[in-house]
Order: structure tokens, then sequence, then C-alpha cells
């Protein structure tokens, strides 16, 4: 009986200490305030970033051609309306990646990640024509991220996925004290086993 307590004591500390792991966030574009049948502005503040002027969502079926098969999840995803450079910006955050396409022909996306203004990443990316390719991007603490065309050209971004804030490298001081207690009681039980 007792070995059965001091076992779900011990899986019960480790439950609570996973709850501080984080999980990523994949925006679909498809939650937008726009939910019209071609394009539109993207939603101030969508999935808790700043988003540049002309980074717009479109709705596929609607607009149609390489739009429409450059969606990934949903009929609804980002684009840079008018071919022009676009950014988003939040707090730190990690990117784990999202679906890039080329709705119009094939082109280079220039990409970078940066922290305060110091460019930290950078990788070119080739977009083809209407086929949404994955970019595991895996970059840390970052706070901005530039897509750079050359020249007037679109690209398409779906599911972009990323983490909020950079994790801490020190323990929380809950995490501690619960594992303090759980030390305290086997030392306990161990003590009491002992003396009998």
């Amino acid at each position: 009986m007792k070995k059965k307590l001091l076992v779900g004591l011990v899986i019960g500390l480790f439950l609570v200490g996973m709850v501080g792991v984080a999980s990523a966030t994949v925006l679909t574009f498809d939650d937008t305030s726009y939910q019209g049948t071609y394009w539109g502005d993207m939603e101030a503040g969508y999935g808790g970033f700043n988003w540049s002027s002309n980074f717009d969502v479109y709705y596929g079926p609607g607009v149609g051609g390489g739009y429409n098969s450059s969606t990934v999840s949903g009929d609804f995803a980002a684009f840079n309306s008018y071919g022009i450079d676009v950014s988003l910006s939040n707090g730190d955050f990690d990117w784990t990646g999202a679906w890039f396409s080329d709705p119009h022909d094939n082109t280079l996306l220039n990409v970078t990640g940066s922290l305060d203004g110091t460019i930290l990443y950078y990788e070119n990316i080739q977009l083809s024509y209407a086929s949404p390719q994955w970019f595991q991007a895996d970059w840390m603490g970052i706070d901005t991220i530039a897509f750079n065309l050359n020249g007037n050209d679109w690209f398409t971004m779906d599911d972009f996925t990323f983490n909020e804030g950079a994790p801490s490298p020190v323990p929380e001081p809950a995490t501690m004290l619960l594992l303090g207690l759980g030390l305290l009681g086997v030392a306990g039980v161990a003590r009491k086993k002992h003396k009998i």
C-alpha cells in the first residue's frame, strides 16, 4: 500500500512539473477577422504579432489559380499583397517554421530573423509555383522576421508555427518547492521503513 502511495506521489510530482512545458502555436489564417471571398487586410494583432502593411490574408477558392493550390490547412493563407516585402514582429519568440509557395511562378524568398535589429538567422528559400513546401526554421530567440523577394513578386504562407517567449534556463520556484517536498516525503518513508 505504502509503495503504491509513494509511486503515486512521484508520478504526481512529475506531472505537476510538466505543466511548464511549452507547446507550439500554429497560425492557420482561417480564424482571422477577414472571412471574405477574395483577399483583405491581415487582422491587427493576429496571433499576437504586428504584421507590416501589405501582409494580408486571402481566400484560396475565391482568388483561384496558384493561390488556391497554396493553402495547406483550410481555405485561407497569408501573402504579400502587391508583391511588396513584408515582416512580422512580436516580443521574443521561437519560430518553428511555415508552409511557403509562389502563387505565380518560381521565385527566391529571402527570410531573416532578428533580435533588437541584429540579424541572427538568414535563409534563401526557392519557392515553386502552387506547390507548398515546409520550411523548418528552428530559429530561437528572435523578435522580427522579414520576408524579401528580388523584384516585385509574391509568396504565400500557411501554418506559421511558433513558441511564445524563450524558455527560462532557471527552474521555477514552485517546481523546486514541489521537488523538495517530494524528496522529503521519500526520505520520510524510507526513514520510517528503516526504523521498523
